[in-house]
C-alpha cells in the first residue's frame, strides 16, 4: 500500500472511531437521564431549531410536514391563549 493510501485509510480509522466514541458517549449520557430531562432536551433542541424561521416558512413547515389540521389546531389554540388573557381595565 503507498504511503498517501496508507495514510488516508489511518485517517479514515481515525475517523471512524472518533464518531464510534461520541455515539457511545452520547448514548451512556442519555441512558442516565430521567424522562423529565429528556423532553426539556428534546424541547430546548426543536425550539432552537425552528427559531431562525419566519412565521411563512413555519406555517408552511407544519403544513407540509403535520397536514393542515395541525395547523388549524395550533391556530386555534392561539385564540384561546388571547381569550384567556386578562382585559386591561381601562
Amino acid at each position: 500500500m503507498s504511503y498517501i493510501k496508507q495514510h488516508l485509510h489511518e485517517q479514515m480509522e481515525k475517523q471512524e472511531d472518533l464518531e464510534f466514541m461520541k455515539e457511545q458517549f452520547i448514548l451512556k449520557q442519555i441512558e442516565s437521564w430521567d424522562r423529565d430531562l429528556l423532553e426539556q432536551f428534546a424541547f430546548d433542541s426543536m425550539f432552537k431549531y425552528y427559531e431562525d424561521y419566519s412565521e411563512k416558512q413555519f406555517k408552511d413547515m407544519v403544513i407540509n410536514d403535520y397536514g393542515i389540521k395541525e395547523m388549524a389546531q395550533l391556530m386555534q389554540r392561539i385564540k384561546v391563549k388571547y381569550n384567556e388573557m386578562p382585559k386591561d381595565a381601562s
